[in-house]
């Protein structure tokens, strides 16, 4: 049976003391830089946004919300006493007769009951179908008359994002390391029962 000095068996425990106190140093480390991305990645989000950006989610947005207005137009169904084709007016013009265009009888063929039944509900979604550089143009002038300020040297949104996508990729990083060091401060403790 070997003899074990107490002496060596203290200086092992300092030793694995000082590597767990360390370890704990590290995740603290790794907290209060996640702690950090997370208040930078707030900032980054509770910026206002300079007017070219505005300006581009106010496209974005006439444009989503023009998108569907034309087929929305057509799938409503109309009833029309005078219409060979029965449901949607236009399925059937390319089969309309020639002397049906001709006299200023309208190319749409009833389709206009489509367009103010639609209209009567959404009149935006129908200017932002067939004028969205009109209303874009309107809606920044209108704003301009009103005296709206942007914020300058303002950090583009396009830039905001990509710095966004780095700083959750190193919280990520960051996390997957911390819980490395969590699983060797929890095995050295317990396994030492420190």
């Amino acid at each position: 049976m070997t003899n074990i000095n107490s002496a060596s068996v203290d200086a092992a425990l300092r030793q694995v003391r000082g590597t767990v106190a360390g370890l704990r140093q590290k995740v603290a480390a790794a907290d209060a830089r996640m702690q950090q991305i997370a208040q930078d990645i707030n900032a980054l989000k509770e910026a206002p946004i300079s007017f070219e950006d505005w300006s581009k989610y106010l496209k974005d947005y006439i444009q989503r919300r023009g998108a569907n207005w034309p087929d929305s137009v057509f799938m409503m169904k109309v009833s029309s006493g005078e219409s060979r084709f029965p449901g949607d007016p236009l399925i059937g013009v390319g089969a309309r007769e020639w002397r049906e265009f001709e006299g200023g009888t309208s190319p749409l063929f009833g389709a206009e009951a489509y367009l103010s039944k639609i209209t009567e509900g959404d009149v935006f979604s129908a200017l932002c179908a067939v004028a969205p550089k009109l209303v874009h143009a309107r809606l920044v002038s209108s704003l301009k008359a009103r005296g709206t300020r942007f914020g300058t040297d303002l950090l583009p949104v396009p830039q905001r994002k990509l710095l966004v996508a780095k700083l959750e990729l190193e919280h990520k990083t960051l996390e997957t390391q911390r819980a490395g060091l969590q699983a060797e401060i929890d095995e050295l403790v317990t396994g030492l029962g420190l």
